[in-house]
């Protein structure tokens, strides 16, 4: 959205472009000396991380299931003229912020969490409500975010995941422009549980990644009450539990992102949809389901009629919860 502002002189001009101000306008008119000033404004994943405040309390920086994944970050409250630390190593950090306050945040990480026999991570949280947009990546890259946003970290490790659990349980109510760049996922739950619990969150990011990893979006959405539209799913090969639990709970579901895969693997879609109760739709295109797993409860719970749109050539589906619902009206796709 274009940012037009009006000066009497330049060097209002001046003062006011060189300030704290976090937003500047890219359209600036000087009317004394008449003068135009064009100023670029950064698209989202040229951006840092960033938080904008909607209302006051507090923003955490905590680790669960100690300090295994305990990390240090930088927020700035200017603009990344002044950097200030945030380590939850010996203890949870917390700030306070208030509605209208904009913070980006940096770090230099490989990760920020793991799943194994337990769950270890860092986490965003705290009592303020937030919106969050820009790039992810400078929690990994810090100020080289941008120049390296589609590379996937070295040396990652087993079970390990970018951001599992990063925002669980937060008051994040829009992350419709965080940029999630990666196109190929490696890791263990990259993005496993990272809004789980959100239950104010209604608008999620969008997930390019066409090459995925085992568990990689588990349960990502979790318990997204107020969620009403799920993001794209654009990959047509997947993984051991690449969405397993994905959805799981959002009750304020009615329609599925279309599922494109024609080869489905062990748990890929398992417990997916379980316990949305307002879906009412979705096109799944599968035609080789090697085994129950696959799609084990994924339709549990959901509403009593709706329509459940397959391939053409398909007629292996079974009826039920790991399968097309009971009482649902099916179509071929065209």
């Amino acid at each position: 959205m274009d940012y037009l502002k009006l000066f009497q002189t330049h060097s209002e001009y001046e003062g006011f472009v060189s300030g704290d101000t976090m937003v500047k306008p890219n359209v600036s008119h000087c009317i004394q000396e008449n003068e135009v000033h064009y100023n670029h404004i950064p698209k989202p994943d040229e951006q840092y991380l960033t938080f904008e405040i909607l209302s006051g309390g507090t923003l955490t920086w905590s680790k669960y299931n100690g300090t295994s994944y305990a990390r240090t970050i930088y927020y700035s409250t200017d603009n990344g003229n002044q950097w200030n630390e945030m380590n939850n190593y010996s203890s949870n950090v917390s700030i306070n912020v208030n509605a209208g306050d904009k913070l980006i945040f940096k770090g230099n990480n490989n990760c920020y969490g793991a799943y194994s026999d337990y769950e270890y991570f860092s986490r965003f949280g705290g009592t303020s409500r937030f919106n969050i947009y820009g790039n992810i990546m400078s929690l990994i890259y810090g100020d080289n975010f941008y120049e390296k946003q589609y590379e996937y970290p070295e040396d990652i490790g087993l079970y390990k995941g970018l951001f599992f659990g990063l925002f669980s349980n937060a008051n994040v109510i829009s992350a419709k422009n965080l940029i999630l760049p990666l196109l190929e996922l490696h890791g263990d739950h990259d993005y496993g549980w990272m809004f789980i619990g959100c239950s104010l969150l209604i608008e999620p990011p969008k997930l390019p990644a066409t090459t995925l990893a085992d568990n990689c979006y588990r349960q990502m959405f979790d318990s997204c009450t107020a969620m009403a539209t799920a993001p794209e799913l654009p990959a047509t090969t997947l993984t051991e539990c690449c969405y397993e639990g994905m959805f799981y709970g959002c009750t304020s579901l009615t329609t599925a992102p279309e599922l494109p895969a024609t080869t489905l693997v062990s748990s890929c879609y398992g417990s997916m949809f379980s316990g949305c109760t307002s879906l009412t739709s979705i096109t799944c295109l599968a035609t080789n389901i090697p085994g129950t797993s696959c799609t084990y409860a994924w339709m549990r719970g959901v509403a009593a009629s709706g329509t459940f749109t397959k391939a053409a050539d398909m007629a292996g589906w079974s009826t039920g919860a790991n399968g097309i619902p009971t009482g649902w009206t099916v179509q071929d796709a065209s």
